[in-house]
């Protein structure tokens, strides 16, 4: 049975998540205090570091979309999502509207 997995969980396991995006450059004030030889040092690191993110970020949706084709993943649908949002802390806001949705539509949260 193919595995239920949405791009972002799919990153995250092959390291190319948002979450693992290096930090930006820093903004010019912050640089203002920099000599120009570290300023340019760091910025070209950034760059390198951010360009290898893009890159490897490039060939998981490659690979995700092919084993989407291959079918042996299935991207998660909108009742699938909205369950899953559901089933979060009922103090958030994403929780609450999910459960809205989900209830407008006669369904429960837990399933069925």
């Amino acid at each position: 049975m193919p595995e239920e997995l949405d791009f972002e969980t799919f990153a995250l396991r092959r390291g190319a998540a948002l979450s693992d995006r290096p930090t930006p450059i820093p903004t010019p004030r912050a640089l203002a205090r920099v000599p120009n030889r570290t300023r340019k040092q760091t910025e070209k690191r950034l760059a390198a570091d951010l360009a290898d993110w893009q890159a490897r970020r490039d060939r998981a949706l490659a690979e995700y979309d092919a084993l989407v084709a291959a079918g042996l993943i299935v991207p998660p649908d909108r009742i699938s999502r909205l369950r899953r949002a559901a089933a979060g802390h009922p103090d958030n806001e994403a929780t609450q509207a999910a459960r809205r949705v989900l209830a407008k539509m006669g369904l429960e949260i837990g399933g069925g």
